[in-house]
């Protein structure tokens, strides 16, 4: 398999791990800093591939339960067609040298990036992030990155959060902070949460050539209500009422670049 694909600020490298053990040929992460440990993720690896061998299913009760979304099945899936032999062995071995020595073969980590030129265009054939989005200043820069790297019909997925992380007491509350309190709020963090409404995620994504295939929203109608909010968040219903969202979208060829 000849997949290459990219995540944005990772938690983790786990996901990218199960797609280089499937076969995919090349993961990059990009991230502000570089929190990875060899060692760490040497131990998570060998614990996907053992949970790979024994095509396990994906847990689903305790800590792990809480996702979004939900899924119809959450055993190995089938079609995977996945069988290991020899040739899966040997491989892993490659990605488990690769990912204790940081040599970057399979797996590539760039902390901090800041331009376009780190990843080649037209190279990326899956981008994803999971609660990384909303973290983002420069949100029209980054869907101006993705734009330059995925590939025509290439494939993004995003999860993101739009709560006030437990910054305030109510879920929606980081919405009815002025912008001069949130300031000093922020203080000197190389990032928090940008507060931008779900609505100007879907305009950037049009804007810049991406036709949403997958919307799974959920809302919330508890918090703090539309009029509590400040000017500036107050106008959208929809908006105020997104908790979350996972989109799943492409890059078209008709309307990108």
């Amino acid at each position: 398999m000849k997949i290459r694909l990219l995540a944005i600020r990772p938690h983790g490298l786990g996901t990218g791990f199960c797609a280089l053990i499937l076969g995919a040929k090349k993961y990059y992460a990009l991230d502000l800093i570089d929190f990875t440990d060899p060692k760490v993720n040497v131990s998570i690896f060998d614990e996907l591939v053992a949970l790979f061998r024994k095509k396990a299913p994906i847990p689903s009760t305790g800590i792990h339960s809480l996702r979004f979304p939900e899924l119809d099945c959450y055993e190995f899936p089938e079609f995977l067609n996945f069988e290991p032999n020899k040739e899966f062995e040997d491989r892993m071995v490659k990605l488990r040298t690769d990912i204790a020595l940081k040599t970057g073969e399979y797996v590539e980590v760039a902390a901090p990036w800041t331009e376009l030129s780190i990843i080649n265009s037209n190279s990326i054939d899956w981008i994803f992030s999971q609660s990384v989005l909303e973290h983002i200043d420069d949100l029209r820069g980054i869907y101006k990155a993705m734009n330059n790297w995925l590939k025509l019909n290439g494939y993004m997925t995003h999860l993101i959060d739009f709560s006030s992380h437990n910054l305030t007491f109510e879920w929606n509350g980081h919405w009815a902070i002025k912008k001069q309190l949130w300031s000093i709020l922020r203080g000197k963090r190389p990032y928090l949460i940008n507060r931008i409404p779900y609505s100007e995620y879907i305009r950037l994504a049009e804007d810049n050539g991406f036709s949403t295939i997958l919307e799974k929203r959920y809302k919330r109608f508890d918090g703090l209500t539309t009029g509590q909010f400040t000017t500036s968040f107050s106008g959208n219903e929809e908006d105020t009422r997104t908790a979350m969202v996972f989109l799943v979208q492409r890059l078209d060829p008709v309307r990108a670049r």
